[in-house]
């Protein structure tokens, strides 16, 4: 299954990665909200799933969350983010966001929340 990982820190976007890979997933990473896009929307690759960080310039998390949800509207998705208030979490809830990654989180916490927006798409045995 690929992941697709989106964050302005390259430093969060290689751990996350790493930790992914390491755990049998495929990972494509983007810096930003319009470079995920152009990934997203590719036709040789099938993002099952977005981790994406919620503050980041130019084209930033929530602006991805309303562009990939006109284009999917069951995608899975996980935000990251510092800081989040009860408005900015409302609103993304509103938008189906269920997995909030606060940051610092662990590569464990990181892991559950990708299983967890992949089991919402795998069929039921």
């Amino acid at each position: 299954e690929i992941v697709l990982v989106v964050d302005d820190e390259q430093k969060i976007l290689d751990i996350a990665a790493d930790v992914l890979k390491a755990n049998g997933y495929r990972v494509l990473t983007a810096r930003e909200g319009t470079e995920a896009l152009t990934i997203f929307v590719k036709p040789t690759e099938k993002v099952h799933a977005v981790v994406t960080d919620l503050m980041m310039p130019f084209f930033d998390g929530a602006a991805l969350v309303r562009a990939l949800r006109r284009i999917d509207p069951v995608l899975p998705i996980a935000v990251m983010t510092g800081l989040v208030t009860g408005q900015v979490e409302s609103d993304l809830q509103r938008l189906g966001i269920r997995h909030f990654l606060r940051k610092p989180f662990h590569a464990g916490e990181l892991l559950a929340a990708v299983n967890a927006l992949l089991d919402t798409k795998r069929p039921s045995a």
